[in-house]
Order: structure tokens, then C-alpha cells, then sequence
């Protein structure tokens, strides 16, 4: 199962980390991908409720993220390889790049909320987690001669 590593307001906005969260909950809620599970389990642990705004056209973008209109704006919530189309990764500082990248070179899934004329507001790592049983398991395969790798990705 996944779990959220971080989530972090980001850019300009005025809005509040509990109001970006929750546009984020709100996205995610009606997908049933595990990383959208793990972004809604990770707001509830911080008590953070999902709005109750009216969200319409939500729209799967096929290896990139999601879309929808809510309060008549359009909001994006999805990959790099998403807000890069969108020509808003550009935009983002420096030094939100770098903690992105740093989350994803520690393994992590990471993602961004954009919100129409606001550009990108939140970005967040999802990291699978690990298993109880993982490392008596490894330390069995390693004692039977095999060779352990880990593929991500």
C-alpha cells in the first residue's frame, strides 16, 4: 500500500496549506488509483475535510493526472510530465525542484496541484510502503544464493 510522504504549498498563493489539501482530497477522492487512496487517507490523518464544493468534468488524463472544474476553475492535479504540457513546471522556483527531485530520487512518486490563474500550488510524494514481512524475506532470498534488485518506476 502507498502512503504520503509530503505535501507542500507552493508558488504564489495566498491560499492556505488546509485549503490546497483539500482541493487535493476533493480531486482525488472520486479516483480509485492507490496513490489518490493514499492522498485522501493523508489528509484525513491530518484533519483535513474535503471541501464541499461542486467539482464537475473530472477527467482521467491517461499517464499524466486528473482533471476537473470546481468553482468554475480549472484545476490539475498529476505528474511532471502534466504540468510540463502545461507549461507550468517551467515556473515553479528552484528550490521546489530540487525537494521534488530529491523526493523522487528517494524513491518517491511525486505530484502537483495546479489551480486555474494560480499556476501550481502543492506538490507531493507518494511512497509505497514497506512491508512488515519485506526484509525476513529479502534476508531468505539472499540466503538461497538469489540476487536481490529493486525496480521502480
Amino acid at each position: 500500500s502507498f502512503g504520503l510522504l509530503h505535501f507542500n504549498v507552493v508558488g504564489q498563493t495566498s491560499r492556505t496549506r488546509k485549503e490546497v489539501f483539500g482541493y487535493l482530497a476533493l480531486m482525488e477522492t472520486p479516483a480509485s488509483h492507490p496513490l489518490s487512496n493514499a492522498i485522501v487517507k493523508g489528509a484525513a490523518n491530518e484533519q483535513i475535510d474535503v471541501p464541499k464544493l461542486q467539482m464537475q468534468n473530472h477527467t482521467l488524463l491517461p499517464g499524466e493526472g486528473i482533471t476537473a472544474t470546481i468553482v468554475s476553475k480549472d484545476v490539475h492535479v498529476g505528474n511532471r510530465k502534466l504540468f510540463q504540457r502545461l507549461s507550468h513546471y517551467e515556473k515553479l522556483p528552484d528550490d521546489v525542484k530540487v525537494t521534488t527531485e530529491k523526493w523522487e530520487k528517494s524513491g518517491g512518486t511525486v505530484g502537483f496541484i495546479s489551480i486555474e490563474g494560480e499556476g501550481i500550488v502543492g506538490a507531493y510524494c507518494v511512497v509505497d510502503e514497506i512491508r512488515d514481512e519485506a526484509k525476513g524475506v529479502v534476508e531468505a532470498l539472499k540466503m538461497m544464493g538469489i540476487e536481490i534488485i529493486m525496480l521502480t518506476g
